[in-house]
């Protein structure tokens, strides 16, 4: 298992989907079969129980309790890493109550033998050397840095492999309030928003798995209400061995009636070292927490508390990318310091709000890390991206920075 980090600073643009091949007939399996699959895995030719059984599939989708849908982008330096954690797939499988389906981007010289994306019935085997689950299409020039081929990966596993719930496991680089997944052929990665708009498009998923770094932002949370029932994420950085996900398959085979929460409080549990940090957050609890943000900017900034502000700026806990900071502390300081009674009422409503929206926290080492973070860029240069952000003009995060620079609240 690799500990790879996942962090990146990766591009932020949502490029054009460029589709040249859906997942493949039972007829071009078996050509690709007999004249291509030597070059695929540097593996034996897959064979022809293996193909019908692929084809059977895609033709008669049957509807399972669960589908996992592995979205693993390795078209950067994660390649290899993403190899061995398709492996730690595949040590679980798939099962009648359990479909596993697996999209993997490779960046040139992965020690696959191959570049490119392509995608998985994921099936059990005990060898991790090589990845022996039924392929069941190449797409040589999908853009995995574009929200629009996941709306296709997360719609076309959902079509072909229907289940009762979803979990969608994501396993690239994060960064995060300016996105997530960098694809370094087309320089392209997905931004929160276009994250958003995929699950938006294709109906949800009940429980989102993000194993990339610093991916559990305020920004990121507040689009994803109605989107999906849980999501368990870092702060920190994130580590491609973060997660058992043999054990996180095998609970669900094993009590496939589990809802969404239930199903993540699960995942929650099987968070490794040597990731810092995983927290679950409740994104219906969202709206709440984006009213009671705004109240407390409101009072404060109407209150003129910016030695309170300024001093709560430089002393937060920030984390690998410096502009995210945990937000429960940032307001926890700010508080200490408020005197405005208003203020302080605002401030302590808003964390209680907070703490609904992330009922769960796992913290392996240090201080002040809460479960969520939020962007307050050091020194107050704000990313010109940022001023976009749905999640800070509803919250009133937005309206916060831009005041603490008017005040030089960011240098006092």
């Amino acid at each position: 298992m690799s500990n790879r980090p996942t962090g990146t600073g990766g591009k932020q643009a949502d490029a054009v989907y460029n589709n040249d091949m859906p997942y493949m007939t039972l007829r071009v399996s078996i050509l690709l079969a007999l004249f291509c699959a030597p070059a695929l895995y540097a593996a034996p030719v897959v064979d022809k129980p293996q193909l019908r059984a692929a084809a059977a599939r895609a033709e008669k989708p049957v509807r399972r309790d669960w589908t996992v849908m592995a979205y693993f982008n390795g078209k950067n330096d994660l390649s290899n890493d993403l190899i061995d954690s398709l492996n730690e797939l595949e040590r679980a499988g798939s099962s009648r109550r359990v479909n596993v389906v697996a999209e993997l981007g490779l960046a040139p010289g992965s020690k696959a033998g191959w570049k490119g994306v392509r995608r998985f019935y994921v099936t059990k085997d005990a060898d991790v050397s090589r990845i022996n689950s039924d392929q069941l299409s190449r797409l040589s020039s999908a853009d995995m840095g574009s929200p629009k081929h996941l709306e296709n990966f997360v719609a076309w596993t959902k079509k072909n492999y229907p289940a009762d719930r979803y979990l969608l496991l994501v396993l690239t680089h994060g960064a995060g309030a300016a996105g997530l997944s960098p694809d370094s052929a087309s320089g392209n990665s997905i931004s929160v928003a276009g994250f958003a708009r995929a699950l938006e498009k294709t109906g949800g998923v009940d429980v989102l798995l993000l194993q990339s770094c610093y991916m559990q932002t305020a920004e990121l949370a507040g689009e994803l209400r109605g989107l999906a029932g849980a999501v368990v994420a870092s702060q920190e950085r994130s580590y491609t061995g973060a997660h058992d996900l043999k054990k996180i398959v095998n609970i669900l085979r094993h009590t496939p009636g589990m809802d969404g929460k239930a199903a993540a409080r699960k995942t929650l549990d099987n968070f490794l070292a040597p990731s810092n940090t995983n927290s679950l957050l409740l994104p219906e609890k969202t709206a709440a927490l984006e009213a009671a943000l705004s109240a407390w900017v409101d009072a404060a900034t109407a209150a003129a508390e910016k030695d309170a502000l300024a001093q709560a700026a430089l002393d937060v806990r920030r984390f690998g990318k410096p502009e995210q900071c945990d937000l429960a502390h940032f307001i926890q300081l700010a508080n200490a310091k408020t005197l405005s009674p208003q203020a302080k009422q605002a401030g302590e409503a808003a964390l209680a709000a907070l703490a609904e929206a992330v009922p769960q926290n796992k913290v392996n080492y240090g201080k002040n890390v809460n479960g969520l973070s939020i962007y307050m860029p050091p020194g107050g240069a704000m990313a010109e991206s940022y001023a976009g952000s749905a999640f800070a003009k509803r919250s009133g995060w937005l309206k916060l920075i831009n005041w603490m620079n008017a005040h030089n609240a960011f240098n006092p």
